[in-house]
């Protein structure tokens, strides 16, 4: 049986306080997806620690932005949690909702664990769209039959720390490896962050590397944590996504809730 090391709100929103209410103050368990092809589904989120990278990104303001899901990068700060007794909590849990969408973190750090928990999924008595979020710079292609949507937000090398040893060159190399390895129907999602004009030039560079389909979206999001920020920055990812015919992912649920963990 094997465990998963979840970031600290794991299984989320699920109606598990004192007084039976979620994190958005509701006597259910649920949230909606707030980002890419499928925002607004009602959704269940599994958020698993640990991550390989650190990033940053510069606002309008030129001030640096960090990973908004900070809480999460931290193993020491994660619990354990068996994938029999994950696939007990979600169908617990899920109500009518049937789409269960596993981030991070960077959950393909657990990609050997994670195979055992979707294979369960998949034998459960309901049928759940999974989909899974990635920066997608580790390649695990055990977990291909189980997915239906592969939500990939790669991280233009600018964003990178000094830290990080991935090279572009590798790291195009392992995205390329999921564009060709994903077969249809399932799908494949691209989220790029922008946060200034000066984005615009290191996205069409990355871009014209990677092995792309017709059937692969490609999505320009604004950066931003709060409302404040996608304000000044959503005007900017809208014009790119308009210019070259990309698709334009807003962020419900900072619009909604703010940066506010576990909703």
């Amino acid at each position: 049986m094997s465990q998963l090391l979840l970031a600290p709100e794991g299984l989320f929103p699920i109606a598990d306080t004192a007084d039976g209410q979620s994190a958005l103050q509701l006597p259910i368990a649920g949230t909606i997806q707030g980002e890419g092809l499928l925002a607004g589904t009602p959704s269940l989120f599994l958020r698993l620690a640990g991550c390989n990278m650190f990033c940053h990104w510069l606002d309008v303001s030129q001030q640096i932005v960090t990973c908004d899901t900070v809480h999460a990068l931290d193993p020491a700060k994660g619990n354990y949690e068996t994938s029999s007794r994950l696939v007990e909590k979600i169908l617990a849990h899920c109500g009518k909702i049937r789409h269960l969408v596993i981030t991070g973190g960077e959950p393909l750090l657990q990609a050997a664990a994670l195979r055992d928990l979707l294979y369960e999924l998949r034998h459960c008595p309901k049928a759940f769209h999974i989909t899974i979020e990635s920066n997608g710079s580790l390649f695990a292609p055990e977990l291909l039959p189980y997915v239906n949507l592969w939500s990939f937000s790669p991280k233009l090398h600018a964003a990178f720390l000094p830290t990080q040893r991935l090279t572009q060159d590798e790291y195009i190399q392992h995205l390329n490896a999921w564009l060709q390895g994903v077969q249809l129907p399932a799908s494949i999602q691209l989220k790029f962050v922008v946060g200034t004009r000066e984005d615009e030039q290191p996205l069409l560079e990355f871009l014209s590397h990677l092995r792309l389909r017709a059937a692969d979206t490609v999505m320009l999001m604004p950066l931003g944590a709060t409302r404040e920020a996608l304000e000044a920055s959503t005007p900017i990812a809208l014009e790119m996504a308009i210019r070259y015919g990309f698709r334009f992912a807003p962020r419900l649920q900072i619009m909604l809730w703010g940066n506010k963990v576990g909703v």
